[in-house]
C-alpha cells in the first residue's frame, strides 16, 4: 500500500481485513457471493431489507491524504463487509462524503450485493441526494451517483450517527498518518543528504522508521523533536556500553583514562541534546543548532582519544560511528527549519 500512497496512487489500506471478512461471509451464507475475486456478478443478489450500509469520509486540513470508508452489516450490527481507502486530494469535506457513498455503491455492486439502505452522518449529503439539482457544483459526481443508484433494486439514504464507521475510518486515518510520516521522513532525509555530504540517506530513513515517535511525526519540527530524543537515548546507550567495559575491565593497558573521558563526553552530549530539545520546543532553532553541533562532537572526540594512543584500538568505534549519524539527523533537520 505504501508504494501506492507515495506515488500518489489511490490505496486500499485494509485489503487484508476485507478479504478475511469476505471469506467469513462466503462461508456463512453458503457461498452465495463470490467475494474473493471481487468480480462483477451477472445479476444482483437481493438481500434481506434489514441490511444497511454506512458511509463516511475522513478529512484533516493539514494532511495531504483523505480517507473513504464504508461498512455493510445487518440490524444486529454484525459486520458483513467493509472497505477503506485513502486518496491524495478531495476538493472539500462534502465532496469526500459523496465520493465515499459512490465508492461504497460501486464496491457493493461489483460484489453483487443489493444494499437498499444507506446511512451517513452528513445532513448535507442526504439533502444533496434528495435534491441534486440544487447542488450544481457536484454535478459530475452526482451523475455517477445517479448511475450507480439505478443498479440497485431500491435506494434510500438517511442520516444516522456514526457507529462502526468511526472505528473503520479511524483505522484508515492511522494508516494515512503512517503513510504521511513515511513521506515526511523520506523527503526530509533526501533534502538533508543533499545539503550535508556526511548524511547517509539510507541510514537516516531506516533509523527514523524504526523509531516509534519519528513514525508519527507530521511536521519537520516534530521530526526534529523525535530524532533529538532518539539521539539522547542512543547516547545513553553507548555510555552504558563503555561503563560496562570499565566495570568488567575489558580493555587494554593505557586506555582506562580514555574510556572515562568518553563517559564524560557522552554526559556532556546528553546535556546538549536536552538543551537543544528545549530550544526546538520554544522555536529557538539557532540555539538548538549550536547545542546539537556540540553533541555531535562527542563520538568523534571519543575516537580521537584512542587514536592518540596509536597501539590501542577503540572498543566502541562502531557505536560511535552510528551515534554520529543519529545525532547528525536532528542537526541537519534543524538547519532546514
Amino acid at each position: 500500500m505504501n508504494k501506492k500512497v507515495f506515488q500518489g496512487i489511490e490505496a486500499e489500506p485494509i485489503d487484508i481485513i476485507n478479504q478475511a471478512t469476505n471469506d467469513k461471509l462466503l462461508w456463512e451464507e453458503a457461498k452465495s457471493l463470490s467475494v474473493n475475486n471481487l468480480v462483477p456478478q451477472p445479476t444482483l443478489e437481493v438481500r434481506d431489507f434489514s441490511t444497511r450500509c454506512q458511509v463516511d469520509g475522513s478529512w484533516k486540513g493539514s494532511d495531504p491524504l483523505v480517507g473513504l470508508g464504508w461498512w455493510y452489516g445487518n440490524r444486529e450490527d454484525r459486520a458483513l463487509l467493509l472497505g477503506a481507502r485513502s486518496l491524495r486530494h478531495s476538493p472539500s469535506p462534502l465532496h469526500l462524503e459523496l465520493q465515499a457513498l459512490i465508492w461504497a455503491m460501486e464496491s457493493l455492486r461489483a460484489m453483487g450485493v443489493d444494499c437498499q439502505n444507506f446511512e451517513s452522518d452528513s445532513a448535507e449529503l442526504v439533502a444533496m441526494v434528495q435534491a441534486p439539482d440544487d447542488w450544481p457544483t457536484f454535478s459530475n459526481l452526482l451523475e455517477d451517483f445517479h448511475s450507480f443508484s439505478l443498479s440497485f433494486s431500491s435506494f434510500t439514504l438517511t442520516q444516522k450517527e456514526k457507529k462502526f464507521l468511526v472505528s473503520l475510518v479511524m483505522c484508515s486515518l492511522l494508516l494515512n498518518g503512517f503513510a504521511s510520516a513515511q513521506t515526511l521522513i523520506q523527503d526530509s532525509c533526501k533534502k538533508a543528504a543533499a545539503k550535508d555530504p556526511q548524511m547517509k540517506y539510507d541510514f537516516c530513513v531506516n533509523s527514523l522508521t524504526q523509531d516509534p515517535q519519528s513514525k508519527t511525526a507530521t511536521t519537520l519540527e516534530g521530526l526534529v523533536i523525535a530524532s533529538t530524543k532518539n539521539a539522547a537515548a542512543k547516547t545513553t546507550n553507548v555510555k552504558g556500553i563503555v561503563e560496562q567495559i570499565l566495570k568488567g575491565k575489558r580493555y587494554g593497558p593505557g586506555i582506562e583514562t580514555v574510556l572515562h573521558d568518553c563517559v564524560e563526553l557522552y554526559d556532556y552530549a546528553n546535556g546538549s541534546l536536552n538543551t537543544a530539545l528545549a530550544s526546538v520546543q520554544s522555536h529557538d532553532y539557532s540555539s538548538a543548532t549550536v547545542n546539537l553541533g556540540a553533541a555531535l562532537d562527542a563520538p568523534g572526540n571519543c575516537e580521537d582519544g584512542f587514536k592518540e594512543r596509536k597501539q590501542q584500538k577503540s572498543p566502541v568505534t562502531n557505536e560511535n560511528n552510528i551515534l554520529f549519524q543519529i545525532i547528525l539527523i536532528p542537526l541537519a533537520f534543524t538547519n532546514m527549519l
